[in-house]
């Protein structure tokens, strides 16, 4: 007797034994809102520090909201008042006990009030600043920041969403919980794994299911609850649980299971535990059960529904629970996001490993289930019947009766006299239906009087889905429904419909059912009701569901179409056409009914009937209801689109035989590459990359469907795909060789292609790869696949800017002229027009490729000479220009090294250069004409030409766009929720007037680069004059290459590493005077080599980083922390030289980069592409000497190979998925990759030598994807440097440091020198510790 952890222990184990099939510890699914909720009754740690987080996130966005604006002053004070009080008050709560509260109401008024002048403050202040633009003032003068006036509302709402959010708050204060659901929803199985959960963290936790209360002889549950813990009497357990809950830091929480199922206990009596301070009480109850629990007004009720959050993890789980083959196609149907059905789904195909889902049809679906479970019960009553025989003899007959009374559900007198009816089965009867109901087949609901009393109990099949499908299937069988005319007859009065038109499910039903039984005149339901019910939305609904619900399987196919013989497409096109055209409403339904069914194969209405629909109109007209489509579609929990992404990127594609699925995924797929959502878009793009890895060659027709559709957003991102399915699966050569062969033929020698610099990247770099791997045995001409292409004709008749102004400088064209063309002519103000087209076209040159570029050492020999020729007065003026145009730029100068800012105007730049020309001669005037481009920065001394105009390339993106197809009256009402020229907004949702920008501007880039000289980099005498790809403008968008897989289990960063193998532990936070102490300090050498298992390695790089824990973990923005790190960086140098290298470390600072670093180029080449392709040569290796050897300075007297190169993911900024990940991979550089013939794996960041006895890895990859360390096996490293005359020594450079300190001088420690190995291939430490 007692309630100690032990008993708690005790306690769930008969909980979970009680439980039985309902509960398995197998099946460990977390429903995240539910858990929330939970969290919040009980107060855990995981809300409360979430809600903290927000706290805190909100007063670091009121501390940097300070606008100075008199007209504003009180309003931002109220403000600053109101925000500051709320989170002060939330704040509180962390010294709050487990019982106090604060007013949440209060809290919740007083944030609406914050968030409404918040927003009316920004929309104040950012008109404003939209009529300071249209003024044409410039940017820098523009007066008011409303950034931080945004992030604060933002910050606001999020912490009033989470506040609002369901009854958690109201559980919070209030630590009672009725949690409800359908039968089979996962209830049980949820609080069982709650409180397993709990009692694993030692957390107060006792859960009872109703069955076992009502075993024990007493009505009141709290007594029953006693006697089942050992108790005599409810005083004794009262007591120790008022004790226990006293004593206990954290609430104790109480869970009673499926109280439907005690009909004789007294549940009003739960209410003696309403006084105990810090229990909260937890009671599950099924959906038309509340009234059991008189007193429920003084609980908090939240709904189970299911598998909404995470239906593809779900359906995984139960398949392999169940021991199913894991399904060919993707199942997109929202009824698998029901436990229930799923349940039911799974035990009715349990352990059938040779078949898959493919279209079940519902009817059968639980006629499957029915045998299924008809032999347990067979076998738990010792009866001889047939699996059959319980579905003929019961169940239809329950269905024909609940058919002939129009109802769902039937009463025990009137089911019990259906199964007395039966010989085999009458005198087991009353036994049979509680069975059916313990075997799913049935399910009771009550059925309440007065004053909440119960009168009777009723039935109804578990599903109401199933309900419908016997009904309808009983009234069509009674009425001798079996043709098209037959079906007329009995609907052409009305009646029927009248009485049942707010039915959807039964008219779904029929809409099935119809076609079944009239296969023969393929009849369908909307053709055979009269005309005036056929546009009712309810008729359009349920007859759209039912396409989903077809079972293509029925009765085999038509030989004609290859499509399901009883699906009349002709006669669902003519409904559609007829009755479902006039709205966007109705269009988006038709949309997600395609959507649904895309993937189905043999269904007339799949991915190739939406292909055919969607390609048939332009992308402009497309684009203007589509886009909105998309949008609506995917934000909706489990809809058809992220099943399908979701299905797509995963193991499952890989070991698909039907082909015809995989290219209808590809279809539906490829649709959504069109999307202005850069996130959606890019999942789709990675979902087309995993699902074709193992399909190159259906890939090819996918390719073939796409390449003539007028959207270029599409076919950029299938060539993308087409990269990264070849870049991750070489081994395919027949795939692969198929696809080469295709965009070598189709694109590069199709000389009518539209120019785009995206595809033309994406199809030579996918070349390359082949013919590294395989070599040319495919005879493509290289010349062909490299820009420059002498089809991209550079535009002649570029719009000049007052028609383009006269035109699109107004309301109408305002997002793009704002995006685009702002300020042209003068300062450019717009995102898109300034910093996107300028980066991507920097470096070209005003020179074309038809002249040569000017030899810039003969320009800077004229100039220097006309310098010389200047007077003192004259240089003396020269310099003063040159110092004011020099501050202007920069806006400071140093002073003593202090930083001043400076106040020089435009005019003072102006008139110090019209002083110094005017000074010259008329005969040096004439001279200077030739070099001003060089004094005034348009030319320097390493490029003699200017920079390639960018208002040119703006003006003609802008008139592009609008050739494109963007109008007002199409495409403005979209844009206008999108963000135009706005950075604050972090949506990855564009308008498509940006869309079509993006289009224009990788068009002008292919043009451009096919037409004028492009420098690289004017610095460097080995330099390409022409342009070779997107890689070197950074044009690139998404990384293709990186493993979907990968990118899918590791969604976000993780800074806190934990249980590195190869990494010393460290733990001395604590140590006294913890900055200036070296003592506790790992050795180097311990970093450097470390053993596992019984191989010892030695690293090539290794950053080793420790961090303590936050001041403040609540508040993100905390950087109160420790930090020690260690970073060891191996060099291979010649071993005569190392004596040498040794002393010459002695005083040598490693924080000034003493030596070289390896340095992160991902920002222009892929994955795949290091270091061989072209990519790596064009932006990388032209940066490195050709051996690999480097001298670190003029002075240093040795030299080294730096043997390590890094990919990251922060390159791609657009590519936030790639970005989150904290992506870094380290690789062997091409001078080691030669000197010890190193060649990558097919495992990523796993190198090997071609004999295999030197293997270099990354640490962590598979925990973090990202990598800390790129070790090598020492023994087999060492024997090889040696017998080159080389050797290895390692630079060593730490830190330690207190962060957010207000001052660092002298409040640090240093770590830094040098490790080599002696002749013994010892490491031998040569480190200094030094306060700074």
């Amino acid at each position: 007797m007692g309630l100690d952890t032990q008993a708690q222990k005790e306690r769930l184990k008969r909980a979970n034994s009680s439980a039985g099939l309902r509960y398995s510890r197998d099946i460990n699914l977390e429903i995240k809102n539910i858990r929330r909720s939970l969290q919040a009754l009980n107060r855990e740690p995981e809300y409360l520090t979430e809600l903290f987080k927000l706290a805190h996130k909100t007063r670091k966005a009121l501390s940097y909201c300070k606008v100075d604006y008199p007209d504003k002053t009180e309003e931002l004070k109220h403000l600053h008042k109101n925000v500051k009080s709320v989170i002060d008050k939330l704040l509180s709560l962390k010294t709050k006990s487990k019982n106090e509260n604060i007013s949440w109401s209060i809290l919740t008024k007083k944030l609406k009030i914050a968030i409404k002048l918040s927003n009316d403050l920004y929309w104040f202040f950012r008109e404003l600043q939209d009529k300071e633009r249209q003024e044409k003032e410039e940017c820098a003068k523009i007066s008011i920041d409303t950034g931080p006036i945004w992030s604060l509302h933002v910050a606001l709402g999020s912490l009033l969403d989470f506040i609002n959010d369901g009854v958690k708050i109201d559980l919070f204060s209030t630590p009672r919980m009725i949690l409800k659901g359908e039968a089979g929803i996962g209830k049980t199985h949820l609080l069982c794994d709650y409180a397993n959960s709990r009692i694993s963290l030692e957390k107060p936790t006792l859960i009872f299911l109703s069955d076992e209360l009502a075993s024990i002889e007493d009505t009141n549950p709290v007594v029953c609850m006693a006697k089942l813990m050992g108790y005599t009497t409810s005083a004794g357990f009262l007591k120790d649980l008022r004790s226990l809950a006293n004593s206990s830091p954290e609430r104790v929480c109480l869970i009673i299971d499926a109280i439907n199922e005690a009909d004789a206990i007294k549940w009003s009596q739960l209410s003696e535990l309403f006084d105990i301070k810090g229990l909260s009480l937890v009671v599950s109850v099924r959906n038309g059960y509340e009234k059991m629990i008189p007193n429920r007004r003084k609980y908090n009720t939240v709904e189970h529904f299911g598998f909404s959050e995470i239906e593809w993890d779900a359906i995984s789980t139960f398949f392999k629970h169940y021991k199913m083959k894991m399904p060919e196609i993707p199942i997109i149907n929202p009824e698998f996001r029901n436990p229930l059905f799923l349940m039911i789904f799974c035990e009715a195909y349990e352990g059938e490993t040779d078949k898959t889902f493919k279209g079940k049809g519902a009817t059968h679906v639980f006629e499957q289930y029915v045998k299924v479970q008809s032999k347990k019960i067979a076998k738990e009553l010792n009866i001889k019947i047939g699996k059959e025989y319980l579905w003929k003899h019961v169940i239809k007959e329950v269905g024909k009766w609940m058919g002939q009374n129009r109802t769902s559900v039937i009463s025990r007198y009137n089911i019990l006299k259906i199964i007395k009816a039966d010989p085999k089965l009458s005198s087991r009867a009353s036994e049979l239906l509680k069975l059916m109901e313990k075997y799913g087949l049935l399910l009771k609901y009550p059925r309440y009087g007065e004053n909440d009393k119960r009168v009777e109990c009723k039935y109804k099949f578990t599903y109401n889905r199933f309900s419908d499908h016997l009904i309808v299937r009983s009234i069509l069988t009674e009425n001798e429904i079996s043709s098209k005319v037959s079906a007329q007859r009995f609907f052409e009065n009305g009646k029927f419909l009248d009485e049942n038109i707010n039915n959807i499910g039964l008219l779904e039903a029929l809409s099935i059912q119809i076609p079944e039984r009239c296969k023969k005149d393929k009849a369908e339901f909307v053709w055979v009701i009269p005309e005036k019910y056929r546009d009712d939305y309810r008729i359009k609904t349920a007859f759209l569901n039912s396409i989903k619900w077809r079972d293509v399987e029925l009765d085999g196919f038509d030989k004609k179409t290859g499509t399901a013989s009883y699906i009349n497409e002709f006669k669902i096109k003519e409904y559609i056409n007829t009755y479902m055209n006039d709205s966007i409403y109705d269009l988006h339904q038709v949309m997600d009914c395609l959507f649904d069914v895309s993937v189905v194969p043999n269904h007339p209405l799949n991915a190739l009937r939406l292909h055919e629909i969607l390609s048939r109109t332009n992308l402009a007209e497309r684009d203007s209801w589509f886009q909105q489509y998309i949008l609506n579609a995917t934000s909706e929990q489990g809809n058809a689109l992220s099943r399908i992404q979701s299905w797509s990127i995963s193991r499952l594609p890989r070991d698909i035989s039907d082909q015809e699925a995989i290219l209808l995924t590809g279809i539906a797929l490829a649709w959504t590459l069109s999307s202005t959502d850069n996130d959606l878009r890019d999942r789709s793009t990675r979902a087309l990359i995993q699902l074709f890895r193992y399909h190159q060659d259906v890939l090819v027709k996918l390719l073939e469907m796409f390449i003539d559709i007028d959207d270029p957003y599409i076919v950029e991102r299938l060539f993308a795909a087409t990269y990264g399915v070849v870049s991750l699966n070489t081994h395919d050569k027949a795939g692969f060789q198929s696809l080469v062969v295709w965009i070598y033929k189709n694109h590069f020698l199709n000389k009518n292609r539209r120019p785009d610099a995206l595809l033309d990247d994406y199809a030579k770099g996918l070349i390359e790869l082949y013919i590294r791997k395989y070599k040319n045995n495919i005879h493509v001409d290289l010349n062909k696949i490299k820009p420059s292409f002498a089809y991209y004709k550079f535009p002649n008749n570029i719009p000049d800017i007052d028609s383009l102004r006269r035109k699109y400088d107004n309301n109408n064209y305002f997002s793009i002229w704002e995006s685009l063309m702002y300020g042209e002519g003068g300062a450019a103000l717009a995102d898109f027009g300034n910093y996107t087209v300028g980066s991507y076209l920097s470096g070209f040159t005003n020179i074309p490729l038809s002249k040569k570029l000017p030899n810039p050492n003969t320009s800077r020999k004229g100039f220097d000479k006309f310098k010389k020729s200047l007077s003192k007065k004259q240089k003396k003026l020269l310099e003063e220009y040159y110092s004011k145009s020099f501050s202007n730029r920069f806006n400071f100068s140093f002073v003593e090294s202090t930083v001043v800012k400076q106040e020089i105007s435009d005019d003072e730049v102006t008139q110090a250069l019209d002083n110094f020309e005017r000074s010259l001669s008329f005969f040096k005037k004439g001279k200077y004409k030739k070099y001003k481009p060089y004094v005034v920065g348009k030319k320097t001394f390493t490029k003699a030409f200017e920079d390639y105009d960018i208002n040119i390339a703006r003006r003609w993106i802008m008139d592009r766009v609008i050739k494109l197809g963007w109008r007002p009256e199409l495409h403005e009402e979209y844009d206008r929720g999108r963000s135009s020229f706005d950075r604050l907004q972090n949506d990855s949702v564009e308008r498509i007037g940006k869309k079509y920008q993006w289009i224009a501007l990788y068009e002008f880039l292919a043009m451009i680069g096919s037409n004028y000289h492009y420098i690289q980099d004017s610095w460097l005498d080995n330099t390409s004059k022409i342009f070779k790809g997107a890689y070197q403008t950074y044009a690139r968008d998404l990384d293709p290459t990186v493993d979907p897989l990968l990118l899918e289990k590791f969604t976000n960063k993780n800074d806190d590493k934990k249980d590195i193998w190869w990494k010393p532990s460290y733990n001395a936070w604590r140590t006294e005077n913890w900055q200036f102490s070296s003592g506790d300090i790992p050795r180097p050498k311990t970093i450097i080599e470390s053993k596992h298992g019984n191989k010892t390695f030695i690293t090539l790089l290794s950053w080793a980083i420790w961090k303590s824990e936050r001041e403040n973990p609540e508040d993100e923005d905390d950087r109160r922390y420790r930090e020690l790190w260690i970073r060891t960086q191996g060099y291979v140098v010649y071993k005569k030289d190392l004596q040498t290298i040794i002393r010459w470390s002695k005083d040598k600072r490693f924080y000034n980069d003493t030596l070289p670093q390896p340095a992160d180029h991902s920002h222009s080449v892929f994955l795949s592409e290091f270091p061989n392709s072209s990519a790596y040569q064009d932006t990388i290796a032209i940066y490195e000497p050709s051996d690999g050897w480097i001298t670190p300075d003029k002075q240093t007297p040795f030299k080294v190979i730096q043997p390590v190169i890094q990919y990251s993911g922060g390159g791609f900024e657009n590519d936030r998925a790639l970005r989150n990940t904290g992506i870094r991979i380290y690789s062997p550089n091409l001078a080691i990759r030669k000197l010890l013939s190193i060649q990558d794996t097919d495992n990523l960041g796993i190198y090997k030598s071609k004999d295999k006895n030197i293997c270099m890895f990354n640490t962590d990859l598979d925990k973090y994807l990202s990598s800390d360390s790129l070790l090598v096996n020492k023994n087999e490293f060492i024997k090889e440097l040696e017998k080159k005359e080389l050797t290895i020594i390692w630079s060593v450079l730490g830190e330690k440091l207190y962060h957010n300190n207000s001052n660092y001088a002298k409040q640090r420690l240093e770590v830094q020198g040098i490790c080599y190995l002696d002749d013994n291939g010892e490491i031998i430490e040569d480190v200094r510790y030094e306060v700074r």
